[in-house]
């Protein structure tokens, strides 16, 4: 009796089973397939071509992998499930990010892989800059100003030794805002809870501190507008943990009523108006792209009541979006480039052009290292 109960129960297991796995391949390859996260805000893998190349350097079961990995059915909602499981074991580190409490996500920062080549590349600026100042601005992380917010006995790389190694190398200017940031951490949220990135009140203090190394006076906090633009803000570290228990958050926005800068995407012929400021975004997930329109490989911005007839380069990645507004009062044109994007060199464009005056660097120690456009196209 015993017996026949348990070959009925093991059976039942077994169809279940089957009947999932079945379920499961019918879903991946029935199910309309999207080639965008819009929750993670990235590219999803593509079906890896089954060729000659690929087989001889093992790529296709990698890529397969891949694929299979961002295809799944249902694949948001079981990374939530297996966050809420650890979270319930007790784990504070999941999918390389540490679990801080108060909905605040902090990502684990990693030990740069190529940090000498990146000093290499941006030490080709000054070397063609001639004349012009050049500064380097590398932004830390929220798990170095928030240091105190990470579980215990949390592990992770020295970001300051990386920061130390890239100023101490660097031919031209250089401005730590780290100090600065870490002074002023409880008087406002610097860094967002569910994201990557600085907030606007973040990025004002280095803006500050950039001020004061180019001896300009910074705009008073005071006499901007201040306005929240949305309050359901969830980014990329978010993503990672799609955690449904956090709650969105704030995003601000700082403005100048007496400032109307004119911005274009392009130049020449195939240059197209903009904004540094796009709407649309916020009804979106990606809702940090708001600030610059999100990601243009050159843009231009021309402020005819800047306070200076100076000229700047900023070759940035993301962390600049929110920052490059404050400069806008300072100098009457800004170049922006994204490397990640621009296929021209960047050292032509400032070398070329008399009228620059000044070429600003900004990175994140975050994700520096696995920016292409650092080492390749400069």
């Amino acid at each position: 009796m015993h017996d026949s109960k348990s070959n009925i129960y093991e059976k039942v297991t077994g169809m279940i089973v089957s009947a999932l796995c079945v379920g499961f391949s019918l879903a991946l390859i029935f199910l309309p397939k999207s080639d965008w996260s819009e929750n993670e805000n990235r590219k999803l893998a593509e079906w890896p071509a089954l060729t000659m190349d690929e087989i001889v350097h093992s790529d296709f079961l990698s890529d397969m992998e891949n694929y299979l990995a961002d295809h799944f059915p249902m694949r948001d909602l079981l990374v939530s499930v297996n966050t809420q499981f650890n979270e319930f074991l007790g784990r504070r580190e999941i999918n390389q990010v540490f679990i801080c409490g108060n909905g605040f996500l902090i990502d684990k920062y990693k030990t740069p892989l190529r940090t000498e080549a990146i000093l290499k590349a941006f030490n080709r600026v000054p070397a063609a800059a001639g004349d012009r100042q050049v500064t380097l601005m590398i932004a830390p992380t929220a798990a170095e100003i928030y240091r105190e917010k990470l579980p215990p006995f949390a592990q992770q790389a020295d970001q300051m030794q990386t920061m130390r190694y890239l100023y101490e190398g660097f031919d031209g200017d250089t401005v730590d805002v780290t100090p600065a940031l870490r002074s002023h951490r409880d008087e406002y949220q610097l860094y967002y809870r569910t994201d990557h990135h600085w907030t606007t009140y973040g990025a004002y203090y280095a803006y500050v501190e950039l001020c004061e190394k180019w001896e300009m006076a910074p705009v008073a906090m005071d006499a901007f507008d201040i306005r929240q633009v949305t309050g359901d803000f969830r980014g990329t570290t978010y993503s990672k943990v799609n955690d449904l228990t956090v709650k969105g958050e704030p995003m601000y926005r700082f403005s100048l009523a007496e400032q109307s800068p004119e911005v274009q995407y392009g130049t020449g012929e195939k240059a197209l108006p903009g904004m540094l400021y796009n709407e649309d975004y916020l009804t979106r997930k990606d809702k940090y792209s708001y600030f610059l329109d999100n990601i243009h490989d050159l843009m231009v911005i021309r402020n005819p009541d800047a306070l200076t007839d100076r000229k700047l380069v900023v070759i940035k990645d993301s962390y600049a979006n929110c920052f490059i507004p404050f400069l806008t009062a300072h100098f009457s044109e800004i170049t922006v480039v994204d490397l990640r994007y621009y296929h021209t060199s960047v050292l032509d464009l400032i070398s070329d052009d008399d009228s620059v005056t000044d070429v600003l660097i900004l990175y994140n120690l975050g994700t520096m290292d696995q920016d292409t456009g650092v080492t390749v196209i400069f």
